[in-house]
């Protein structure tokens, strides 16, 4: 009985997964239409064709995302019967099972609503605006790896499913070492950018030091050098709290990543600040503002969408060399990898299958600061 109660509860999870992947497409599908209506109307534009592409999009969406799903959580129960601990194993990531559906669900729509809103009105002598043609790179490579996983699952769905906690880690590792790169970067930038000499210089010699420096190198010296930095310390000092440290490698990566790419945003940022007209501080400070305030609310927000493109290419960048941190004990996509390859000697499919997800990672990534990009150079 408690078998059956335990089956029965799986099967309502996954249906009523299902159920709401099926409503959030009908409910983007009443909002894109809509849009579309707003948009294209007063352009005198008939709707049905985008009704049609937005349908069909909706659709494709719904079985790339379903596919991405099963490769993720390699849930391929057989159609005859599902065991009770395959059930068990599909409820519990039925997240992840459902989660690029509604990802890609809502790619779909804004990739339907740009096209409308690119599109001229009646009448109109000018060209239409195209779409980024780059996407369907990123569906190509999507449907390759995807091609290879079904098809010769042995080995490339194995491959996939022994480094998917190691992507987790490759995109949590990248995203915290940029938000903090940006803070950081931009006290670096004001610092090359400051009047006082004191700040100036040591900002100056910080720059300059850490972009002399291999990345490979700071983070070895992180994660090897400073533990034992710490611990001669807590020596001279008598703390045990010191003399015990241990370093966590997922910290002294982030850490290293941070503190390296921190000087090279430090001068994105004041390249940025330097390219607006100094009209604009002095105006700013005639009007009463103090230097924060014309820094917070006249310079930075012009000088973000200038220095946007190449915020991005860093982002990119941290992406890829966030490969690594594989040398320091972080169990990223390449330390799994390459685990994967010693205990199954097959070079070529391992190698060839990250370096595929790498690729997908870092062209998608690169079509949404594009995008980004796009959007704000329309709105100046």
């Amino acid at each position: 009985m408690e078998v059956e109660q335990l089956r029965s509860m799986c099967w309502q999870v996954l249906i009523g997964g299902l159920v709401a992947a099926l409503l959030y497409n009908v409910a983007l599908f009443v909002y894109a239409q809509r849009r579309l209506g707003l948009i294209l109307r007063p352009k005198g534009r008939a709707l049905r064709p985008y009704v049609l592409g937005l349908v069909g999009g909706l659709v494709f969406s719904f079985v790339l995302g379903g596919l991405n799903g099963i490769l993720l959580t390699n849930w391929r129960p057989t159609l005859v019967e599902i065991s009770t601990v395959e059930l068990v194993r599909g409820a519990g990531e039925a997240w992840l099972l459902f989660l690029p559906v509604f990802g890609l669900g809502w790619a779909a729509v804004l990739m339907v609503v740009q096209l409308a809103i690119n599109v001229q009105p009646v009448g109109s002598k000018d060209p239409p605006k195209k779409l980024d043609p780059w996407w369907l790179m990123v569906i190509a490579v999507d449907l390759l790896v995807l091609g290879l996983a079904f098809f010769k699952p042995d080995p490339f769905q194995r491959i996939v499913s022994y480094v998917r906690d190691g992507i987790w880690v490759t995109i949590y590792v990248t995203l915290i070492s940029f938000f903090l790169v940006l803070i950081f970067g931009l006290l670096g930038g004001l610092g090359r950018l400051a009047r006082n000499p004191i700040v100036r210089g040591a900002a100056t010699i910080y720059v300059e030091v850490i972009r002399g420096i291999p990345v490979l190198v700071q983070l070895m010296f992180w994660y090897f050098a400073f533990p034992s930095v710490i611990k001669d310390l807590g020596k001279l000092l008598q703390i045990q709290a010191l003399i015990d440290y241990k370093a966590n490698p997922v910290g002294m990566a982030v850490l290293g990543l941070t503190f390296c790419y921190a000087a090279y945003m430090s001068e994105v940022y004041r390249a940025g600040i330097q390219s607006i007209s100094k009209g604009q501080m002095e105006a700013a400070r005639s009007l009463g503002m103090t230097y924060v305030q014309a820094m917070r609310y006249v310079i930075l927000p012009q000088a973000v969408r200038v220095i946007l493109p190449p915020v991005g290419n860093e982002f990119i960048t941290l992406l890829k060399d966030s490969s690594l941190v594989s040398v320091v004990a972080v169990a990223d996509m390449t330390r799994r990898g390459r685990e994967f390859m010693a205990s199954n000697f097959i070079p070529v499919q391992t190698w060839l299958m990250v370096a595929l997800l790498y690729l997908l990672m870092t062209l998608f990534s690169t079509r949404i600061v594009n995008g980004i990009e796009q959007r704000t150079r329309l709105e100046r």
